[in-house]
Order: C-alpha cells, then structure tokens, then sequence
C-alpha cells in the first residue's frame, strides 16, 4: 500500500468515529481512509477536515488573500475555499467559504469576507453573517465573537448572553463559565441566567458541570513557597466551597475523584472534599503535571520519580517501575523507560528515552520505541498517535500505530501541506530564532548479502533488548519491517559517534542475525551469506 499520512488532528478526533473514515494525504492531497486502510475518497482536494454529522470538510485552492494584512500588506497567500462532502465521497455543499468548523447539532459555522454565520446540512444561511467568529453548538448555544467580545447565541441566533465579555467557553450539561465584562469570573445556565459569581478573593481557572450538579476550580493567591503562587479547591454553584482551597495543581474530575497536591504529595478527594487516598504519592524530579486520572478503575501516580498505577483504595495494581505512564484506554496504556543504554544519554540534557505500550499486567505488550509526547500515547478505536524520530533523527514524526505496534502511517515529505506565501513579506522582529539543531553525526553504513536481494533490518540494540532479545520482534513480522533498510549505502543519523544496532538478514526461511557497530570515519560494512 503507498505511503500515506493521517491529517494529525487528534486533539479533536483521531477518527471520525460516526462515519468510519478519516482524512490523510499523499503528495500534497488530501482524502478519507476507511479503518482497514482502503481509500474511501481519493485525495483531490487541497485540505480536509474530520467527518462529523456524516458530513466531511473539505478544500480547493482559489486564488490568493492577504496573509496579514496590517503586518505584511503586500504578502499574499494562496486561498482555499471550503465546502463538504458526504461519505460516498459526493460533494453536498460546494467549496464557496473562507474558512469553515465541522457541523455540530445540525450547524457549521462559515465565514465569507471576514464575516461568520451558520449554515445548515445543506447549505443554506440559516444565521446571518454577522459575527467575527463562531464556534460550535454545544447544549443548543454557540460562544460567538463580536466587537471584540464574546456572547452565546441559540441557534436562532438570537443572543442568550450579549457579546460583552472577555471569554465564554463552551457549554456543557447546561452550564457555561464566563469572564464576565467587568473582569470577574461567573457561572451562567444557557438560557442565559446567572447562577453563580465567584467571590472576588478567588480566580476561576475551570469548570466541571457533570461532577455532583456543576462544580468551579476556584483558586486563591498565596505566599507560601511550599505550595506556590496559588491554592486551589473547588465549589459548586451554590457557591458553596466543596473540597477547600488547600491544593496546589488539581488534576482532572474522572470517575468521582480528582487528583490534587499539598506539600508536594499527591492524592485524590472526591466531590465532598474527602481525600479518598490521601496525598502520599511523589513524583521526584521527573513531574510532568501527569494526566493522574481514573480510568478503567485505575491511574498512574509515582512516587521517587517513578511510575505505576492503583486502584481506587490506593493500592498498587502496577509497581512503580517506568520513567512515565499515561492513563489506561482500551486496555493499553503508553509507559516509558529510560533508556540508558540506547548509545547517547551523556550526550543530551536529559536521560534518553522510549515509550511503548503495557497491559494491565504491567508488561509491555508493544515495546518500548517510541518518543513521549504528552498529546500522544493514547488508543481510539484500535489505533494510537505516537512521537518518534528512530525513521529521521532531526525531526520528530507523528505516526499511526495499530495494538501489534505495527506503524499503520508515517509521513512523507511530499505530503506535507504548503500554502505558498510569497511577495514583499516582513514578519515581527523580536520573534526569538529558532534553537541550534542537536549535534548529530552522519554516519555511513554498507549492508551487502551473498546472493544479494535479501531483507535488511536495522535494529537498536536497546529497541532488540526490550523487545526480549528480539524474540518479540521475529514473531512479529509486521513490527519488524518498520526497522528495514535498503540493501546497500545506507546514511544513519546518530547523536553519538558510535551507535550499536542487531541487523536481520533474512530470505524466506533463512535468516541471520549480527551484531553490529557503526561509528565515524568507518568502515561500517557488514556482510551476510545466506544460502
């Protein structure tokens, strides 16, 4: 199958889960996949958004615009156009709009000219174009931009709150969190009633309407360098404070408890403020403000620097062993190790490292290969997101990997999407210019079998232990082909002078296995004999 990169959108969706596709590109054009990889619409168009509501956005080129106007008049860009298109891949609106959201309960927002209204599933203005931005409906309201200000609309587009404050998020379970106009922080329903104002002692940094009727995090400002700049609690709308302002960096409401910190230690309190398990978990040097959240009736927590996963009586279900752990979906978890041995950790700021995925055993069901990023590492509908940069050493990839850790997608150069600006274009000055790349070697490497024609894998000898001497690897054929190589010059780009690899040869049945060493100024030439 040719080479193809998802659309890496997963901070909305990583599928579209109603329609069963999602968008990708090749060489510069973007279409739809369906689940087993199979095209579902050939890439045409020149960008793509996810499905939603069983309609897909979709982009053609259209002339140019300004790229901004009051910094660079004079510098232009070429324009898209957006439309939608249905699963069969049919064109249901055509590309006519500046810009254009995903539908949400039955509307999309669309903007022409700088000015934004709603269009329904077939088109048709159905809110007039009034705004400067507008967002999706949530609960039967929309957050709209106006004169520099935000309101809620319903989806007549008649105002429930008028476009005079400095944020409104979006709605959920009927409540919405406002900054109001005269800079205080307030709870209000959609219909537009006030439910609660936060006392002006305390900031209001979140809120969570589906935990016990509505809750706020509410926090207050402190000189105490034990905890911080701020502790924080939360209240409900009654404007009762529920779980006391004495924690430093709350966590996430999941499950009916929330992780919270005091004196460093962290534990979790449940809706009335009790600390379930009390704050008794460290993180050492190595806290990432971690996702310590339930999910599936566990969460990962630390103590000294490492990491593993309890119950919610706050016993351990996974021993503290890994460098970090992420939350449990779909029966997998991303985990990390340090890797120490990977052949350059005294050579960077910080422990070298690599992440793959456990079962709820503890074990690693996919090895550990791959970069932590804190946006990645988590399964949806089979599939998961992760960082890597064992394919180019100077640029960290998102690829798509499947539950056998077999990477589904990897990117391509040519798949990139380019814009095109061009003309007299000046950009602010004080931009700060980017860090100098790391130092990196580029190593040359000459992999020959006798007869030739065989399949070359590069293996680092770290990846090869993990993976159980590569006893995993050689029963995974489909995990061991992310690792092959060209028969032939091969350039490798290392971050240490030497580097140590296992190299696979393998023809049919026959397979050898080696040990082997590649370092500056060579020669790096291994040869195999497979008859």
């Amino acid at each position: 199958m040719a080479r193809v990169i998802l659309l890496l959108s997963f901070a909305s969706a990583l599928f579209g889960q109603q329609s069963g596709l999602h968008s990708f590109a090749k060489n510069g054009k973007f279409g739809y996949l369906r689940n087993d990889g199979s095209v579902a619409i050939a890439p045409i168009y020149d960008n793509a958004q996810e499905f939603s509501e069983g309609l897909g956005g979709v982009a053609v080129f259209s002339g140019t615009r300004p790229f901004d106007p009051e910094e660079s008049p004079k510098c232009v860009t070429r324009a898209l156009k957006w439309g939608f298109v249905n699963v069969q891949g049919k064109v249901i609106i055509a590309p006519a709009f500046d810009n254009a959201r995903p539908f949400s309960e039955g509307l999309a927002s669309v903007r022409v000219n700088d000015q934004t209204g709603y269009i329904d599933r077939t088109g048709r203005l159905v809110i007039s174009g009034k705004f400067q931005s507008g967002y999706d409906f949530h609960d039967g309201v929309a957050v709209v931009y106006e004169n520099k200000r935000y309101g809620l609309i319903d989806v007549n587009g008649a105002y429930r709150l008028p476009a005079v404050h400095y944020m409104v998020d979006d709605a959920d379970n009927g409540l919405v969190r406002v900054s109001t106009g005269d800079g205080g922080k307030a709870v209000f329903s959609t219909a537009g009633k006030l439910l609660l104002r936060v006392p002006e002692n305390y900031e209001s940094s979140g809120l969570y309407p589906r935990v016990a009727g509505g809750l706020i995090q509410v926090s207050r400002r402190v000189q105490n360098p034990v905890v911080g700049a701020s502790i924080e609690g939360f209240m409900d709308i009654k404007g009762n404070l529920v779980v006391p302002a004495i924690y430093s960096w709350p966590g996430k409401w999941s499950e009916g408890l929330v992780a919270v910190s005091r004196d460093h230690k962290i534990g979790f309190v449940d809706a009335t403020g009790k600390e379930v398990i009390p704050p008794q978990f460290d993180c050492g040097d190595y806290y990432r403000h971690s996702d310590f959240s339930f999910h599936d009736g566990i969460a990962a927590v630390c103590l000294s620097g490492k990491y593993g996963y309890i119950d919610i009586a706050g016993h351990w279900v996974i021993q503290p062993k890994f460098s970090h752990a992420e939350a449990f979906f779909e029966g997998l978890a991303g985990a990390c190790v340090f890797a120490e041995d990977y052949g350059y950790p005294n050579e960077v700021e910080h422990p070298a490292e690599r992440c793959g995925f456990i079962n709820r055993s503890g074990s690693f069901v996919i090895p550990p290969q791959f970069d932590h990023s804190e946006d990645t590492m988590k399964f949806v509908d089979g599939f998961a997101s992760v960082e890597s940069n064992l394919f180019d050493v100077f640029q960290y990839q998102t690829l798509l990997v499947d539950k056998l850790g077999s990477v589904i997608y990897r990117p391509m150069p040519s798949d990139k999407f380019d814009s095109k600006v061009w003309g007299e274009c000046s950009f602010p000055t004080n931009v700060q210019p980017p860090p100098p790349p790391p130092r990196v070697y580029s190593l040359l490497a000459q992999f020959t079998t006798d007869p030739p024609g065989a399949m070359v894998y590069l293996v680092p000898r770290w990846d090869w232990e993990q993976a159980n001497n590569g006893a995993w690897l050689l029963g995974h054929p489909e995990v061991l082909r992310n690792y092959a190589i060209p028969e032939g010059p091969t350039p490798v780009n290392s971050r240490v002078k030497v580097q140590t690899y296992t190299v696979v040869f393998e023809r049919g049945e026959r397979r050898v296995i080696l040990p082997f060493t590649i370092a500056s100024g060579g020669p790096n030439n291994l040869r195999a004999t497979l008859n």
